[in-house]
């Protein structure tokens, strides 16, 4: 089968057999079901190997808990989820006969029961009162207003930071969400409804108005003025089509929503936000943005060409030569060089800059005899020659932990990639598009683990027992974009 061709189509009797097992309605719920549970043992195998993950993400001293008090309500919270999700998934199969064979007011009905659910997490998470750990969930409330923001210059947390990346691996997971809450208030909880390409009426009424009124307000806070406004307010007319603009040529905008572009535009803020509040002076920062900014090219592409294969497929022809710029095959194979330059700098970035691990055979930021941490006591093994060198010290014992962990974060990081593209054959196969989301929650898991680790270690030093104003970060250990350079080059040199 050709990769490039966006325009096969999959069995109904495949698509079906998945959707009576897991209606689409209940899959976002699960993934962040999972991602809560992943949370939870991230702090727990932390924890019980010595690393104080409540100073790490910088938790107020007075909210701090030692050991198993610290993740226990997360695990409380994951179990509660979990039976919320669990009842009424199973009330929708024995009370209403799964995602099937309902029609009229039996349809509306049973969509009820899923957007019950839904409503009862947020309610569960919004909840006034000091009821139901109020301090956990107050504090991920306050992260999360946080990461949303708009102002470049405020102050970014690294439990911001570690927050709005895990975001971005639930980047897919949220616009299902998005997706499936449209179905269940606008569209009546319609599967043909949740395929529609063109009739959306939760896009038109809901969500073009959502994003001009967001880039409205990031132009206030960025530019000043009135500038553009009157583009801004045409906009929100009904999310109507400007005359002329392909009906298709909406389809593949919306695509960029859909695929959820906005953690990565969140995280790209604060890298910009870190540079602008360090005074201009760190680069490793817009060098990261850069990262965030490489997906881009993959969604815009991945939607032009799922755009041309619609075309193509109902015999469409643009007036004006829309995309006549580049021909099929130029167009795909450009997707697939940017494919090539997200993936292998998403992976590089994660090895390198975020767990400090791969370094370059001249460069070694801590000696074998430097002090380990408060907590444990790190690994000082002699450095082999070879293709991967490792940083010492490393606070896991077993360096095939390592080893294996760089394998998996590779593979995932070019499933991910691929996954940005909705244009390709597996992105119509509803049971792999659930698949690779949880695998890529996964590939967050793991990188947590070594992101804290790699934060412990370069801290580990210092007495991180106290306040905020104790973390300071070492420059003699800290990796700056000229010895991330020297190792890039020297890892394919060697």
């Amino acid at each position: 089968m050709d990769p490039s061709n966006p325009t096969t189509t999959v069995p109904d009797d495949t698509l079906s057999t998945f959707r009576a097992l897991l209606p689409f309605y209940y899959r976002p719920l699960i993934i962040l079901t999972i991602g809560i549970w992943g949370w939870a043992l991230n702090l727990h195998i932390l924890i019980t190997l010595g690393i104080d993950a409540p100073a790490l993400l910088q938790v107020p001293l007075a909210e701090r808990a030692g050991g198993v008090a610290f993740y226990r309500p997360v695990y409380v919270i994951a179990a509660v989820v979990s039976v919320v999700a669990g009842v009424n998934l199973w009330c929708f199969w024995a009370v209403f006969g799964g995602a099937s064979g309902a029609t009229g007011e039996e349809e509306v009905t049973r969509t009820w029961l899923p957007l019950f659910c839904y409503l009862t997490v947020v309610m569960m998470v919004m909840m006034p009162g000091n009821v139901f750990y109020k301090k956990e969930r107050t504090r991920f409330l306050r992260s999360l207003s946080r990461i949303l923001s708009l102002d470049l210059f405020s102050e970014v947390y690294f439990s911001d930071v570690i927050l709005a990346d895990i975001l971005t691996s639930f980047a897919k997971v949220l616009g299902d969400l998005y997706t499936t809450v449209c179905a269940l208030v606008v569209g009546r909880g319609s599967v043909e409804y949740l395929l529609d390409d063109d009739g959306n009426q939760c896009w038109r009424d809901l969500m073009v108005p959502l994003m001009t009124r967001w880039v409205e307000h990031l132009r206030d806070g960025v530019l000043g003025g009135e500038k553009g406004r009157g583009g801004v307010e045409r906009g929100m007319e009904a999310g109507r089509r400007p005359a002329g603009l392909p009906r298709r040529t909406k389809r593949g905008t919306r695509q960029l929503a859909e695929l959820g572009l906005i953690p990565s535009l969140l995280r790209f803020r604060q890298c910009i936000s870190e540079y602008a509040t360090g005074n201009y002076k760190n680069q490793r920062h817009l060098f990261n943005a850069l990262k965030y900014a490489s997906a881009l090219p993959v969604i815009v592409l991945s939607a032009m060409q799922k755009s041309r294969g619609g075309r193509q497929q109902e015999h469409v022809v643009i007036e004006g030569g829309e995309d006549a710029w580049i021909g099929d095959v130029g167009l795909f194979r450009l997707w697939l060089f940017f494919v090539f330059i997200n993936s292998i700098y998403s992976f590089y970035w994660d090895v390198v800059i975020d767990w400090n691990l791969i370094i370059s055979p001249s460069y070694n930021p801590v000696p074998l005899d430097s002090p380990t941490s408060p907590r444990s006591k790190h690994t000082k093994s002699t450095q082999r020659s070879s293709a991967l060198r490792f940083r010492t010290p490393l606070h896991f014992t077993e360096p095939s932990v390592y080893y294996l962990a760089v394998v998996i974060d590779f593979c995932l990081r070019t499933t991910w990639s691929l996954k940005l593209s909705s244009h390709l054959y597996i992105a119509q196969l509803e049971g792999s598009i659930f698949l690779m989301e949880t695998l890529e929650v996964v590939r967050r898991w793991i990188w947590v683990f070594f992101r804290l680790e790699s934060e412990w270690v370069r801290k580990g030093h210092v007495s991180i027992g106290g306040t905020r104003g104790e973390y300071e970060a070492d420059n003699e250990y800290a990796l700056d974009v000229e010895d991330g350079v020297h190792t890039f080059l020297a890892w394919f040199s060697v």
